[in-house]
C-alpha cells in the first residue's frame, strides 16, 4: 500500500486542486502532506480498536497509504519552503532530529 500511496501522492500532488485556494502548487504540497499526516495520526490512534486480525490489516494497509506522503514530500517540501540552497543542511538536521528520537 505504501507504493500505491507514494504514486497516488505524486499524481495529487503535480497538479491544481480544483477548488477556490487549490492554484499554487506548493500550498496544495504542504496541505496534503499535513493531512495525510493528521489521518495516520487518527489511524494510529484508533489501533486501541483493532480487536481482529481484519481490523488490523486494514489498520496496516491504511497506515502505509497515509504514511507514503512523508517520504515522498520530505526533500519537496523542504525545496519549496527554504530553497534549494539549503536544502543539504536542512535535510541533514531533520536526519539527525529523527536519529535523536529513535535513541
Amino acid at each position: 500500500m505504501n507504493t500505491i500511496g507514494r504514486i497516488l501522492v505524486g499524481l495529487i500532488s503535480d497538479r491544481k486542486l480544483p477548488c477556490k485556494y487549490g492554484k499554487d502548487r506548493a500550498q496544495n504540497r504542504l496541505w496534503t502532506y499535513v493531512s495525510s499526516l493528521s489521518l495516520c495520526d487518527l489511524l494510529t490512534a484508533g489501533i486501541l480498536f483493532c480487536d481482529g486480525y481484519i481490523t488490523l490489516v486494514m489498520y496496516s494497509g491504511l497506515f502505509g497509504l497515509t504514511l507514503s506522503s512523508y517520504v515522498y514530500f520530505t526533500s519537496v517540501l523542504l525545496v519549496d519552503l527554504i530553497g534549494i540552497e539549503k536544502l543539504t543542511n536542512a535535510f541533514g538536521l531533520i536526519l539527525l532530529f529523527q536519529v535523536l528520537v529513535l535513541l
